[in-house]
């Protein structure tokens, strides 16, 4: 539209009937009002809660079918893979939702499996490992001697707990801003989520490691509490039983931390979108889960660090995959243009 409007300026300028001047835009007549940016925001907010909210709300729903566990778990997979198939078959385009939903739909099933095994709980390696890099005492133990007070709620438990629990919006949430705002960069944040949670599950289940919480449990360290969990319970603790029970429970899945690892990908994500404005919140962002998942009791130091390598691999295996697919696509674009060249010749 825009060509043909284009050609029939340059036609009347042919004729006499129109000069150049005609063709010059000023961007200050394009520039939309104040009101109606901010309603424009509000709205591609309003957007981004409501599909967040309808793809919780739809899992919430579907776990509280009257089912057993391996008809739920079949039923999951056979409709994550029928999604797939029917948006690559009729939807293209919208392959990325497909691939979200459905690696992350085999990832859960996956994840709660993760603690039968057969061997494991592991604790000591993890322990050790801690206690040199705090001095002869875990690192979890020295946080909350210093900053928690039980029985009392202060701002600094409230601020690590929403921070620990961003970790079940903040995917859904980047990833539907990119749809948004920066579609050429679904693919790659995709590729790169769905890598580094399977990467992190082969850890999963080579290490199944128990937490700091369970080490102390268990006698190993000294008491430790879970923070995050007793102010939440304490809130409502009806509801915070039936969420915790909807989600599932695997409490070996400890090494690396999961919450880590989606958090690094985030945050890459937010530099490469961006540049500096997007890193400094990104590394804020992984600083501040770094610090609440070892404050709160739900991973040790090791665990935190695993997760980094954990996300940054899976950016690795994204950043392999688009040049490859890169490649593959100069490739058939030669392979086809050959012959015309060699009749041109």
């Amino acid at each position: 539209m825009a060509r043909a409007r284009h050609r029939q300026g340059l036609s009347l300028m042919a004729d006499g009937r129109l000069s150049p001047e005609h063709l010059e835009v000023n961007p200050s007549h394009l520039r939309p009002h104040a009101g109606l940016r901010l309603l424009t925001a509000l709205f591609r907010i309003a957007r981004v809660v409501a599909l967040v909210a309808g793809i919780f709300a739809t899992w919430s729903l579907l776990k509280r079918l009257p089912l057993d566990p391996n008809t739920y778990n079949a039923l999951v997979l056979a409709g994550s893979a029928l999604l797939v198939l029917a948006v690559w078959r009729f939807r293209r385009d919208y392959m990325p939702w497909a691939l979200l939903l459905g690696g992350m739909n085999l990832y859960a099933l996956l994840w709660f499996y993760g603690d039968q095994t057969g061997w494991g709980p592991f604790f000591e390696y993890v322990v050790r490992f801690d206690r040199a890099m705090g001095f002869g005492e875990l690192p979890t133990v020295s946080l909350q001697d210093r900053l928690y007070s039980p029985g009392s709620v202060a701002a600094h438990d409230v601020g690590f707990t929403v921070v620990y629990m961003s970790f079940f919006v903040a995917p859904y949430v980047a990833f539907v801003s990119l749809w948004f705002h920066a579609r050429p960069m679904v693919d790659r944040f995709v590729h790169a989520l769905l890598a580094a949670l399977f990467t992190g599950l082969v850890l999963i289940f080579a290490l199944p490691t128990a937490p700091p919480w369970m080490a102390a449990e268990a006698g190993l360290v000294a008491p430790v509490d879970r923070v995050a969990h007793e102010l939440l319970a304490g809130v409502n603790s009806s509801v915070y039983e039936e969420t915790y029970e909807l989600a599932g429970v695997n409490d070996v899945a400890a090494m690396p931390s999961i919450h880590m690892t989606v958090t690094v990908v985030v945050a890459v994500m937010l530099a490469r979108v961006g540049g500096r404005r997007g890193a400094i919140p990104g590394a804020a962002y992984v600083l501040a889960m770094g610090i609440a998942l070892v404050y709160l009791g739900e991973h040790y130091a090791l665990d935190v660090l695993a997760g980094i390598a954990t996300g940054w691999t899976g950016w690795r295996a994204s950043d392999w995959l688009a040049r490859r697919t890169v490649r593959t696509e100069v490739a058939d674009l030669t392979i086809s243009e050959e012959p015309s060249l060699r009749r041109a010749a």
